[in-house]
């Protein structure tokens, strides 16, 4: 299943022919073409990867990453409003 993903985004990235614009730096054009590919690529080792640990671990590194996002949006919340309240 990665190995097919993986080749499908080699292909459309192969089929893309449109050009960056021409705003962007040296280094963002020279990324562009083989970007969809590098993201395919580290999803599908991050997929072998997972496949190959025990199930319980990925449900806690999955659980954990799930539950940062929330927790972040709160901290960055409580944070706003300290602030808000400390200009009042």
């Amino acid at each position: 299943m990665a190995t097919l993903r993986w080749r499908i985004c080699r292909l459309r990235s192969l089929e893309a022919t449109e050009a960056p614009p021409e705003e962007w730096m040296e280094w963002e054009k020279t990324w562009y073409p083989s970007y969809r590919a590098d993201v395919a690529h580290t999803m599908a080792e991050l997929e072998r990867h997972v496949l190959r640990i025990r199930p319980g671990v990925s449900l806690f590194f999955l659980s954990v990453a799930m539950s940062s996002v929330p927790v972040i949006a709160l901290l960055l919340l409580r944070t706003a409003l300290q602030y808000a309240l400390s200009q009042s």
